[in-house]
C-alpha cells in the first residue's frame, strides 16, 4: 500500500508545480506586455511635448578668393537653443543641423578682419529647419575671421620647454624639426615678431630619448605652415670618466715660468656614455694667472677650471689646491724663446 501511495503523491506534486509555473509564465508575460504598452504611450506623449535644447551648427567660410590667406579662421561650430516637439529635437540630435555658411564676399572690406554679429547667419538656419522649430537663442554674440592677401616671413622656431633627466641620466641635445616656418600675419605683426613659439612642453625624470609632436603657440591673426614641430630630446646615461690635466700658467713675463706640485691633476667628471671616448685631457683647461699668484706668500694656489666641454657635469679636481713656484727663466732660455 504504502509503495503506491509515494509515486501518487510524486506525481501529485509535479503537476501541481507544473501549473503554477505556466500560471506564472503567463502572468508575466502579461505583466511585459502591459508595461511596454504603458512605456510606449508615456514616450508618445513625451515625445508631443516641447522642449528646449542646445545643438552646435556646423559653420563654413565659402568663396575666399586665391590670393587671400585666412590667418584667424572662423569657429568651426556655433550654439543654439532650439524649442519644438520632443520628436522633432531627437531628428536634429541624429540627423545633425544643416550646414550655415558665410560668403566672404560679402563681408570683404580689405580690412584684414571681418566681425558680424552671429543674427546674421541665423536667419540661413531657420530657413533651413522644420518650420514649428523656434530659435530661443544663439551664441557667441559675433563671430569673426582674420585675414591678409600673402603677406609672410620665414622666422625661426623657439621651443618654451623645461627639459630634466632622472638622475644618472642627462639630457644631451634638443632638437626641433623644422628650425624655422612660414608665418602669415598683417604687416603690423610681423614688424613686432623675431620667432615663432611653441606651446609649452613639460619632459621631466627622463631615462630615455623621446620624439614629440608640439604646436605652435596660438596668436589671433597669424597662421603658421606647418603650424607643428617635431622635438627630438636625445637622453643619455652618465658614467663617470677620469683624466690627468696640466696645469699652465698664463699671463707670465717672458722672464718668469710657473712650475707646480704636482704638474698634473686629475679631474673626475660624469658624461654621457655616448660620449665617454672623445672626451679627453685636452678638453679641460686649468690656467694660473700670472697675477693671482705672485703676491701669493704661502705658495699655495686653488685651482679652477677655465673650460669644461659640453656634455659634462659633476666636475671635480684633485687635488684642488696645489703647491707652486715662480721660477727666473735664464738668459739664455729667454733668448731662445
Amino acid at each position: 500500500m504504502r509503495g503506491t501511495v509515494v509515486p501518487f503523491f510524486l506525481r501529485t506534486m509535479v503537476r501541481v508545480r507544473r501549473f503554477f509555473s505556466r500560471l506564472m509564465n503567463r502572468n508575466f508575460m502579461v505583466f511585459l506586455f502591459f508595461l511596454f504598452l504603458s512605456a510606449a504611450f508615456w514616450v508618445f506623449l513625451a515625445l508631443d511635448d516641447e522642449y528646449e535644447r542646445e545643438f552646435d551648427v556646423p559653420l563654413e567660410l565659402v568663396n575666399v578668393p586665391e590670393n587671400v590667406v585666412i590667418t584667424t579662421p572662423l569657429p568651426e561650430t556655433f550654439h543654439v537653443v532650439l524649442k519644438d516637439r520632443g520628436s522633432q529635437l531627437i531628428n536634429y540630435h541624429y540627423a545633425g543641423l544643416p550646414k550655415v555658411t558665410v560668403d566672404f564676399t560679402n563681408y570683404d572690406r580689405h580690412l584684414g578682419m571681418v566681425s558680424f554679429p552671429v543674427t546674421d547667419i541665423t536667419k540661413q538656419l531657420v530657413q533651413k529647419m522644420s518650420t514649428s522649430t523656434r530659435l530661443v537663442s544663439a551664441k557667441p554674440e559675433r563671430l569673426e575671421y582674420l585675414f591678409n592677401f600673402g603677406m609672410h616671413v620665414r622666422m625661426p622656431v623657439r621651443l618654451h620647454a623645461t627639459v630634466k633627466a632622472e638622475a644618472s641620466y642627462a639630457v644631451s641635445s634638443v632638437r626641433v624639426k623644422p628650425d624655422s616656418v612660414t608665418v602669415w600675419a598683417s604687416q603690423e605683426i610681423l614688424d613686432t615678431m623675431t620667432a615663432a613659439y611653441t606651446v609649452p612642453v613639460y619632459a621631466t625624470s627622463l631615462t630615455a630619448s623621446q620624439e614629440r609632436e608640439v604646436a605652435l603657440q596660438p596668436v589671433r591673426g597669424i597662421k603658421y605652415a606647418p603650424d607643428q614641430v617635431k622635438v627630438n630630446i636625445e637622453v643619455d646615461e652618465m658614467t663617470e670618466n677620469e683624466v690627468d690635466v696640466p696645469v699652465r700658467g698664463t699671463n707670465f713675463p717672458a722672464s718668469k715660468r710657473l712650475r707646480t706640485f704636482p704638474s698634473k691633476v686629475k679631474v673626475t667628471f660624469q658624461v654621457g656614455t655616448k660620449s665617454y671616448r672623445s672626451i679627453t685631457a685636452d678638453d679641460f683647461v686649468l690656467l694660473l694667472s700670472y697675477d693671482e699668484v705672485k703676491d701669493n706668500a704661502d705658495g699655495r694656489a686653488s685651482l679652477s677650471l677655465k673650460s669644461i666641454p659640453p656634455g659634462v657635469s659633476h666636475v671635480r679636481i684633485v687635488p684642488k689646491v696645489v703647491e707652486f713656484l715662480i721660477e727666473d727663466v735664464p738668459e739664455t732660455e729667454s733668448d731662445d724663446l
